[in-house]
Order: C-alpha cells, then structure tokens, then sequence
C-alpha cells in the first residue's frame, strides 16, 4: 500500500501533535507536584534558605489583581501596614517559617510598626509586638478576639473544640472556666494539694541525689512529676501508674499539635495531607481520647458515679465533671486534657531555661543561695511558705519568663466583628498574633533587654 506525502506529512503532524500534548500533560502534571512540595517546604524553612524560583517569587512585586479576593476586598480597608514578600498562593507564610517570631519581631522594629498585617495563604492576620498594643486589643477589644481560629489541636486533641482553650465564648465555656478554678485554682484547693507537692519535690530531690556526679536528663523527670502532680489533682491518681509512658505520649502529641496544616491557610489544597500530619493527629487523638476515658470509666465503677447519684461532698475535678449531667464524655475529656496539657509544658520550660541561665550567670547564682540560706537555711527543704520572702528568687522565676516565654506567641485569637485599633481597620475574621517574645525584649520597655538580669524586678 503506497502512502501519499501529503498522509505522511498529516501522520507526522497528528503524532508530533499527540506527542505535544502528552509532554504538556507530563509538565503541568510535574508542575502541581513541585508546587505542592513547595507549599510542603516553605512552610517549614524559612526564607534565606529557599533558592532561585522561590526566591524570585518572593522577591517580585505583585499586582493588586494577583491577590486573594479576600485580600482585594481588604485592601479597601486601612488595615495595619504589611512586609514586603507576599507570594500567590502562599501570601507571607515564608515568614512564618522557621523562629517566625524573631523574623517577624525584626520586621515589627525596621520598620517601626507595634501592629502589621499578614497574608498566611488567604487567610488575613494582624501581629501585636508592643505591650501597649497588646493592652489594647486584648484589652478593649477582648469580645471582638474571644473567639480561637481553626486548628489541628482544637479538631484532633480538643475534642471538636470542646476544650476551654479552643472553644468560642459561651455559656458553657464560661462554665468550665468557674469549674477548673473551683477544684483546681481556688486556695482551698492549692492547700489541698500541698502534700502531693511536696513528695513530688522530694521524689525530684531523691533522684538528683542518687546520680550526683552524672549527666542527668532534667527535662524528663521534671515532665513525669509534673504530669503526676497535675493528674492527681485532677482525676487523684498519678497518671504514670496507669500510663507509664504518658510524658513521651504528650511530648510528640504537642509536637505535632504545633505544626501547621497548610489546608487551614489555602482552602484549595485542604484535601492533601502533607506528611500525613493530618492522619497521625487522627490516629494520636484517638489514642489521647482513650487513655482519658479509661480515667472517667474506672471512676464511675469504682465509686459508683453518675450524673444523678453526687451529693455535695467534697469532689475532686473529675467527679465535677461526671456529675454534670448535662456534659457528655467528649467534652469531659476535653477539660481533662486541657489541664493537663496547660499545666505540663509551662512549668517544664520554665524550670529548664531557668536553671540554664543560672548555669550561665555564676554570679546570680551566688545571690540565690545567700538568700537561700538565710531564709531557709541548711537544716530543711524549702517550704511553699517560704516563697513569699524569697524575692530573688521570685525576680529570677520573673526574668526567665521575660527570655524565654513558654510560648513565642499566645493562642491565636480570631476576630468574630470589625473593629478599629490605633486607626486600622480589622474585618471579621481576621487572625491575631500577640508576639510575646517580642515584648519580652523590647528596647522601649526593657534597658538591656537580651541580658539575664533578676534584679530589674526586684
């Protein structure tokens, strides 16, 4: 069969032309992977370090036309000023990379501004980094920022938001909070516990002095007594003994907690599961949810307890919870793990950073045990009755937490209504960061602000 020309010229034609569009097919397709992966690495690398094609994005300024329309629509409004680099797509989430609150403390102090704006994906944001700003909209406008953002926490360990610290401002968030400060923070209740303290001090004590001489992990045992403690205030017993390894449990719980789901920023890649986070909270929640429940479940065998059969004895936290009839188990576990949570890593923290610094400043140390010594002397441990003289060591406690707050940011806030601060505009909606760390040293307030010096407070 003879084949004409003009069929071969139209053969090759159809053929390169196929060849084109499965090449084209391959590229767009290599394209959204690399750009996902991107997504996936910005958000955890901050900005120095991400090379050529990001770079260049960054670097670009882009036009009011290649925003999110959330973003145009903001745009009419005087919002607070925004840092340069905002990208399509990921808007400034390169700058929460990484220290994001040193990146965004240095933007705050070049360009002189207590309060900026930020893009992270489309979601609009507004950064606090004076105190005297912080006052302001945590202060006059505490109703417009009660309410707490979506996040991994809130959905896979706070119980669908039932927890005090994630739920919005309600009837039963305000119950909780009056329930946990009766049982937990009232001064009967700290006098109460005054002995679970003290052999937790001495169990810490014990085990310092058995491995005088040697390397010693102070962080884990800190979290085990912390968690003991905290656990048998809250449910009377210690949570090691039914759960051994609870502390290396919650540790990675919050790790995972703490990163970002990028599907909380861009609505459009909400379904992918970078990393699989997203799976691993499912599965770590579950677990979370179990190891709580088998403290309600033991309670309600071993004592006999239900919504209808409390009588006004004296109740621990848990059977507060249990004897609200109206509560389902959900919403107990979720004030159960708050406590625990809340009380666990604040404390650690402190305490570590605190004997660092001291390590560090010989010189402070000294003063510390003079005042040691002549308060408590030699013969006894310290009691809790000793701390109201104990200035300095109060002013250490003090300045720790100046450096090293416990947390760089407070607990994102969400705007539920506009409202005007220093001038700007701020539409529903909108995220607030309060950039503790930034306060912390802040020239303004501060006279040496990155030196470890207790006796500023005193």
């Amino acid at each position: 069969m003879m084949i004409s020309p003009q069929e071969m010229s139209g053969d090759c034609s159809l053929a390169l032309l196929q060849q084109l569009l499965i090449f084209a097919m391959i590229l767009s397709f290599i394209t959204i992977i690399v750009l996902l992966l991107l997504v996936h690495k910005v958000l955890r690398v901050r900005m120095p370090r991400i090379h050529t094609p990001l770079t260049l994005l960054y670097s670009f300024k882009w036009p009011s036309w290649a925003r999110p329309p959330a973003a145009a629509w903001c745009s009419l409004l005087t919002m607070p000023p925004e840092p340069p680099g905002w990208i399509p797509v990921l808007g400034h989430l390169p700058l929460m990379g990484g220290l994001s609150y040193r990146s965004l403390a240095q933007v705050a102090k070049r360009h002189e501004l207590s309060l900026i704006t930020l893009w992270l994906g489309s979601v609009p944001t507004v950064v606090a980094s004076t105190s005297q700003t912080a006052k302001l909209v945590l202060g006059n406008h505490d109703m417009a920022f009660a309410s707490r953002p979506p996040s991994a926490m809130g959905t896979y360990l706070g119980f669908g938001n039932r927890s005090i610290a994630t739920s919005p401002p309600s009837e039963y968030w305000r119950r909780m909070q009056k329930l946990c400060i009766r049982h937990l923070l009232s001064a009967q209740a700290i006098e109460s516990f005054r002995d679970v303290r003290r052999i937790s001090v001495q169990q810490i004590l014990n085990f310092l002095s058995e491995n005088r001489g040697h390397a010693v992990q102070l962080r884990d045992k800190l979290l085990d007594a912390t968690l003991d403690v905290a656990s048998t205030m809250i449910v009377s017993e210690p949570i090691s003994e039914l759960y051994p390894k609870a502390a290396q449990f919650i540790v990675h719980m919050l790790n995972l907690a703490g990163s970002s789901d990028v599907g909380h920023f861009v609505p459009w890649l909400a379904p992918f599961d970078f990393g699989s986070k997203r799976r691993e909270l499912k599965r770590v929640g579950h677990c979370w949810s179990s190891m709580l429940q088998c403290f309600i479940d033991r309670r309600r065998q071993s004592a006999g307890l239900s919504s209808t059969s409390c009588s006004g004895q004296s109740q621990d936290l848990l059977a507060a919870l249990i004897c609200a009839e109206d509560l389902t188990d959900d919403m107990r576990n979720a004030i159960i793990a708050d406590m625990l949570l809340g009380a666990s890593e604040t404390i650690v923290s402190t305490v570590e950073w605190a004997m660092a610094e001291l390590l560090q400043h010989p010189d402070i140390m000294v003063i510390l045990k003079d005042e040691l010594g002549r308060i408590v002397g030699l013969g006894r441990l310290l009691a809790e009755d000793d701390l109201p003289q104990l200035k300095f060591l109060s002013a250490v406690v003090k300045e720790t937490m100046r450096l090293h707050p416990v947390s760089p940011f407070l607990i994102p806030h969400e705007s539920s209504e506009a409202c005007e601060i220093n001038g700007y505009s701020i539409p529903p909606k909108t995220r607030l960061f309060v950039n503790v760390w930034a306060i912390g040293r802040d020239e303004g307030i501060w006279e040496s602000p990155h030196v470890f010096r207790p006796s500023r407070f005193l």
